[in-house]
């Protein structure tokens, strides 16, 4: 009876893989959707949106709908977030509605905003886009109107 010799199998690493064959990374999961939604509305709720940073991608595309503003880059949403919270600092965000599916959170909003001695809601749905758990783009639509 004749034995084969073992030989010891190569290892394959992911460079060694053709692009084809390599795996994308999933989509997130509804209960990731979920997490990411809640770490939103609470951290918009207390005030603290330097939380949501951690969530968005280098490349994030904020988009102003109401304004026609667009903002590219971590800096420049970070910078029109301050501005915001400098203009409203007695804004109150009430989250009415979220939705959750594919690779999208959409969250209604009711804002009441304070000016110059006078109160006023601001209706206000946010969209965000997410690819491989990180927040690529996002859209703000109101009417600007409530605003002035």
């Amino acid at each position: 009876m004749a034995t084969r010799k073992a030989t010891a199998k190569k290892q394959t690493s992911a460079k060694d893989v053709a692009p084809a064959t390599r795996v994308k990374p999933l989509p997130p999961t509804l209960h990731d959707l979920r997490r990411i939604a809640r770490i939103i509305v609470t951290a918009t709720c207390m005030g603290e949106l330097e939380q949501i940073f951690d969530l968005y991608s280098e490349g994030i595309e904020s988009e102003e709908i109401g304004s026609g503003q667009i903002f590219r880059g971590i800096a420049a949403v970070e910078k029109k977030i301050a501005a915001w919270a400098k203009q409203h600092p007695e804004a109150v965000y009430n989250p009415v509605n979220m939705w959750c599916d594919g690779q999208t959170i959409t969250i209604e909003w009711e804002i009441t905003l304070k000016s110059k001695g006078r109160k006023g809601i601001l209706r206000e749905l946010a969209i965000y886009e997410l690819r491989e758990g990180k927040i690529i783009r996002e859209r703000f639509y109101y009417d600007p109107a409530a605003l002035a």
